[in-house]
């Protein structure tokens, strides 16, 4: 069950990872913070943008996962407050990063 809890957590945690590591890595190599269409995000980092929206993938099927487990396990014996506190800004990072973060305008170019 551990093992379970702790890939739920890791992969709610790996698209903004993966996200902001491509934006850091476009900031470093042209030496300014990217805006729509300077440079064309397409042509960058195929590869690293398709981890991109793996990842984006992957923390979705993690948090539905999440649902599934708290609907199914005895919660308070399995989730610790730390464990609670890395899910729900995990949770809202992840969706910070697809709804409200400017950088995504770029991004989603």
């Amino acid at each position: 069950m551990q093992h379970i809890k702790n890939s739920i957590i890791i992969s709610i945690w790996i698209h903004a990872v993966c996200y902001y590591s491509y934006f850091i890595r476009t900031i470093i190599d042209f030496g300014h913070i990217p805006s729509y269409k300077n440079p064309d995000p397409t042509n960058l980092y195929p590869i690293h943008r398709s981890i991109v929206f793996i990842s984006a993938n992957i923390s979705i099927v993690a948090i539905l996962a999440l649902i599934v487990f708290f609907i199914f396990t005895n919660k308070n014996k399995i989730f610790t407050k730390r464990d609670t506190l890395f899910i729900v800004l995990g949770i809202f990072v992840f969706l910070f990063a697809l709804v409200l973060d400017p950088s995504n305008e770029w991004f989603a170019d």
